[in-house]
């Protein structure tokens, strides 16, 4: 789940959240747009499998300064997609490539994330501890985080980059990437294990 408010740029090409990210060419994205279409897209070996392409929905809240909340659900073996806590579409055949978490901008606009919470929900007992990149965590119950970051420092390393293509960098308890190409896109993410 992630809080993120489009900052400016471009109204017509996406932002949003990458999870299940191995590398660019295989990876799961569900972004939105400031025209208040959503798409979610799954990459396999370079190719686009759009599970919904760009599709309205009163859900997406228009425009710059507009927060948008996407969430992920996992539920059994789908996977279940909000916007504003409104269910948007429903994967039946998940599929996840590698461990990264993070966003996603296509084209020149900048956006700021308020947080990313990544947790357990279902009432399976399961216990992992994983110190991957200094990032711990256990989980044994119902309900606990794996990751909950609030973007009050950079200790889980988000790639702060000061370039002519795009920065990224944490301050005042957000995330803030500014992609400045006008074509491409720019994924900040961070490896985060996922049972």
């Amino acid at each position: 789940k992630a809080d993120i408010k489009k900052i400016s740029g471009i109204q017509n090409n996406g932002y949003g959240i990458t999870f299940g990210r191995k590398d660019a060419q295989n990876q799961n994205l569900f972004y939105v747009n400031g025209q208040g279409s959503y798409s979610i897209n799954k990459i396999r070996n370079g190719q686009d499998n759009f599970l919904k392409k760009w599709t309205a929905s009163s859900a997406v809240r228009t425009s710059n300064g507009a927060y948008n909340v996407l969430k992920v659900v996992k539920v059994g073996s789908k996977l279940e997609y909000y916007i504003n806590n409104i269910k948007v579409y429903t994967d039946y055949s998940p599929q996840f490539f590698g461990n990264r978490v993070g966003y996603i901008l296509y084209d020149r606009q900048k956006v700021s994330v308020a947080y990313l919470s990544i947790g357990y929900l279902d009432k399976k007992s399961n216990t992992n501890t994983n110190n991957n990149n200094n990032n711990s965590y256990t989980n044994n119950t119902t309900g606990k985080s794996i990751l909950f970051e609030g973007f009050n420092n950079n200790n889980n390393k988000w790639g702060s980059s000061d370039k002519s293509e795009a920065d990224v960098f944490v301050s005042g308890g957000n995330l803030t990437i500014n992609h400045k190409r006008s074509s491409g896109g720019w994924a900040p993410t961070i490896y985060k294990y996922v049972n």
